[in-house]
């Protein structure tokens, strides 16, 4: 595929402003820090050289471009100063004359275009004299047209440390100029801090303010896309839909380049396109994309030691020290010494500290890592990155690490619900049989009986049976009924699955009666069948329609109707949109009493913090879920208090994910201190979720095992059935040295994923310090895991592998990890059983792209600090100790 030759990728100095404005979404924090500084000094302030430090591709020529603009673009900054650019890469600047012309060229430039041609002629007469001939008299000239212009001239200096060190002993005089009154402002950028900078006897010793470009983050990644999205209008919507829907794919592409901000310019333009789905095809793309680039960098060493060194380090792709060069290369350690010093000083190595008392040296722009990788590496190479590609989109899946799962469904259960309620609406037609012909009133509740027993095809039938008979009657009482008919009628097709007959009755029912709740069940039906265009045409309709209406009955339809047109947006990924209905929805009928609408504005207050979590907005989110306690928190429905419950169950979830596990645990115990005499099913599900989740989170971040064994025996009480927190409590057991009490637990859980059941065992295996059966269970799970596309159950992974360090099997499991080849497949499990075991420091021996991932799972195996202790306490009797048995 072709790039897009509106997003520069090499040369940001290319295409007009307007373009440039439009595709500069990164770097504003810096640019403001950088047109502070200038505003300060043309107020009267004292003059500020800056430097901005950064690999390539981190957006310092843009950065540089940008400043230009805003000097140009901002009145007193314009009045001030005249900004001058100059080319990337001023090779021909060996002495201070050369510099000097080169400042009068771009003077010149901007004086031609500000239509000053005789001060460009003056200028320009200086630059065709060589530098031997122009001596001081270019320093001069261009200092003298600033005075006339009236203006400081900002030189936004690209690979300043090329020209500072051409320059040599002259840096003295160029200090000297800059320091004058009224004299030239540099903004200059380089891929590393200058030599001068921490040298004493040096001109530029602390001289230049420091700026450092570090890479963008995942939220400034994401948010970069949106921005680029947002600018490019109708071209940039397939990646606003991929963002809301498929944020795992931009942020594993994340991990894989290393928020370097030319990379993110390919990431969009692959996103934009929409080739592939697969994560792997992406970044396969983007790897031919820059392979010219990443080429040419390669081919600027041109020694055959300096490629050797360069590819020890590349294929490697951890931090290497220089005898593991020395030994892949057979290259002397004093040639391989001198090379890596010419590397790291050219900025394409970087010296980092690893575990030991040597440093180690990994390539410095991560991506060209990749793309060596890809390039060059071996068959097993390849795969060890494709392994890492899948972890990481599974990691990043947030089905795979939260425990909300029912969260995502949410919007199916207010339907499977809704149905319920249909079915079993309590006899709403009562008041109006008593005024209908006993025939059509006994037939109805044949009906209904039927349907309340489920027997669907026996209802339909009466149903059928009714219409026939009283379907041309004229009196409002008997048309009423035919109208129910009509309506349990779809209902039942429905409960059978029949969905399009379904549609095909509701649709009689809306020509004949303009029934408002035919029009909602069909639009349910439509998005059962997955037509979710249509349900959401069906439920304007509705809203179009009834929208006006008075009557409670009608207006409970609307708000209905409002409430799953925002779920099916949410559902089809259109998140934003789905805000603005349920926005929508709390605005109208916020202030409502009945129930039943009040029910809804409840769900459309869940789903709008649930949405604005999957939006990585979770800040926003627990902001909704306190809103909705505030506002239902005493409501006497039972159906909103399970919403409230639900709310707080979703906050301390949310507050979890934010690392604020103390603050989690507090709403947990308010939901469960609230709510924990209740009997309505729903709120006590709520209360179980919240026992469970309290329990794991005192068992794996706080090593409370008691009390986290108490939350899971409550959640145990309320779910019997419930193989999570039988697991949970069986891992407890195990983790505390109580193998026996767990073996019924484990032998009975029959729901659990084959790959979580083979971790279990592998627990109960290693608690015996049975190794070989324990690893023996593990690799199934692994391979389970890994081959059948099965969600991980990290978690489980982790407390297994604490419980195999804690019983003194961390060596032997890290060399079956490197034997079985699963220390490659689980890069990151692997990195963090590694640091564990040996000591965090271990952690630094990982490339980055790794390591990032490893850090966190080995916040997770590090807790709690005594666990080691944990797995020695003595064995607690097997006696039951008055709990309520499950």
């Amino acid at each position: 595929m072709n790039l897009d030759p509106t997003i520069p990728l090499y040369n940001p100095s290319r295409g007009s402003d307007e373009a440039f404005l439009a595709n500069f979404v990164a770097r504003r924090a810096e640019l403001d820090a950088l047109v502070a500084s200038l505003r300060a000094t043309a107020q009267g302030g004292a003059a500020r050289h800056e430097i901005v430090v950064g690999a390539r591709g981190m957006g310092k020529t843009s950065l540089l471009r940008r400043l230009a603009i805003a000097v140009g673009a901002e009145a007193e900054l314009a009045k001030s100063f005249v900004a001058l650019r100059f080319r990337e890469e001023q090779y021909n600047v060996i002495s201070l004359a050369t510099f000097w012309r080169n400042c009068c060229d771009a003077l010149a430039e901007w004086c031609e275009a500000e239509g000053r041609k005789d001060l460009a002629r003056r200028l320009d007469a200086v630059t065709a004299q060589g530098p031997d001939l122009a001596g001081d008299k270019a320093e001069e000239t261009f200092l003298d047209v600033c005075r006339t212009i009236e203006r400081r001239a900002v030189l936004l200096l690209d690979n300043l440390d090329i020209v500072v060190d051409n320059l040599k002993e002259e840096n003295w005089r160029l200090r000297t100029v800059l320091q004058s009154e009224g004299g030239p402002i540099v903004v200059g950028a380089a891929t590393q801090f200058l030599d001068q900078s921490g040298d004493r006897q040096a001109p530029f010793y602390e001289f230049f303010r420091p700026h450092v470009l570090e890479p963008l983050t995942q939220s400034e990644l994401l948010s970069c896309l949106r921005a680029l999205a947002t600018a490019r209008g109708e071209r940039g919507k397939p990646v606003l839909s991929i963002l809301e829907r498929e944020r795992e794919r931009a942020l594993t592409l994340y991990a894989l380049t290393g928020g370097n901000p030319r990379v993110v310019a390919l990431i969009y333009q692959l996103l934009e396109r929409a080739d592939s789905r697969e994560i792997f095809a992406d970044l396969e793309a983007l790897l031919d994309q820059v392979t010219p680039f990443y080429k040419a960098r390669v081919e600027e060493y041109e020694g055959a030691n300096q490629r050797a060194i360069i590819d020890a380090v590349a294929l490697n792709w951890d931090p290497i020290t220089s005898n593991a060069i020395e030994e892949k290369t057979g290259i002397p350690l004093t040639t391989i010494s001198s090379v890596l010093n010419r590397l790291k000083r050219d900025g394409f190595i970087e010296e980092v500290q690893r575990s030991g008392a040597r440093a180690g040296y990994q390539i410095a722009e991560r991506f060209l890592n990749i793309w060596y990788l890809m390039r060059h590496g071996t068959r097993q190479l390849r795969q060890k990155l494709r392994w890492l590609t899948l972890f990481l989109t599974k990691l990043f899946s947030e089905a795979d690490l939260e425990r909300m799962a029912d969260e995502s469904r949410c919007a199916t259960e207010a339907w499977s619900a809704d149905w319920r309620l249909a079915v079993e609406e309590p006899h709403r037609e009562v008041v109006a049989l008593r005024l209908l012909p006993a025939e059509a009133a006994l037939q109805l509740k044949l009906g209904r009986r039927h349907t309340r027993k489920g027997d669907h095809g026996a209802a339909i039938a009466a149903y059928d049976e009714l219409i026939a008979h009283f379907g041309e009657a004229t009196a409002p009482e008997v048309l009423e009924q035919v109208a129910l008919a009509l309506l349990y009628k779809g209902v039942s097709l429905d409960e059978l699955g029949r969905r399009e007959e379904a549609i095909g009755v509701y649709n009689e029912l809306i020509a004949r009666f303009g029934e408002a709740r035919a029009l909602l069940y069909k639009g349910v039906s439509l998005d059962e069948l997955g037509r979710h265009e249509e349900a959401i045409g069906v439920y304007n309709e509705l809203i179009a329609r009834f929208g006006e209406a008075t009557a409670p009955e009608v207006l409970q339809r609307v708000a209905r109707a409002l409430f799953y047109r925002g779920a099916t947006l949410r559902e089809l990924g259109r998140r934003e949109e789905a805000i603005d209905v349920f926005n929508e929805l709390i605005a109208r009928f916020g202030e409502a009493t009945a129930p039943e609408v009040l029910r809804q504005v409840a769900w459309a207050l869940i789903h709008k913090g649930a949405t604005l979590y999957k939006l990585g907005r979770r800040e926003e989110a627990i902001g909704v879920y306190n809103e909705l306690i505030a506002r239902f928190g005493e409501a006497p429905a039972p159906e909103v208090l399970q919403q409230v419950a639900r709310a707080l169950f979703n906050k301390g979830a949310t507050l979890y994910k934010l690392g604020r596990r103390e603050e989690a645990i507090g709403v947990y115990n308010e939901l469960i201190a609230r709510f924990g005499e209740a009997t309505a099913p729903g709120v006590l599900r709520q209360v179980e979720r919240a026992h469970g989740a309290r329990g794991r989170v005192l068992a794996d971040y706080f090593g409370c095992f008691d009390e986290a064994e108490d939350a899971y025996r409550a959640a145990m009480s309320l779910a019997p059935e419930d193989d999570m927190h039988r697991a949970n409590l069986a891992w407890l057991l195990l983790e505390t040295g109580r193998a026996t009490e767990a073996d019924p637990l484990i032998a009975g859980l029959t729901k659990r994923y084959p790959a979580a059941r083979e971790l279990l065992d592998a627990g109960r295996e290693f608690a015996a310090d049975n190794f070989g059966l324990g690893v023996k269970h593990l690799a199934e799970a692994l391979d389970l895991q890994l081959e059948a596309g099965v969600s991980p159950s990290f978690e489980d992974l982790l407390r297994l592998l604490r419980l195999a360090v804690a019983r003194g099997h961390g060596e032997r499991l890290i060399a079956w990890f490197e034997e079985s080849g699963n220390a490659d497949r689980y890069a990151p499990v692997h990195g963090a059983l590694v640091a564990k075991v040996r000591g965090e420091q271990f952690l630094r021996d990982l490339n980055p792209e790794v390591r990032k991932i490893a850090e966190k799972l080995y916040a997770f195996l590090s807790r709690p600090k005594t666990e080691e202790k944990a797995a020695e306490r003595p064995r607690r009797s097997a006696k039951p100790r008055g709990r309520r048995k499950n």
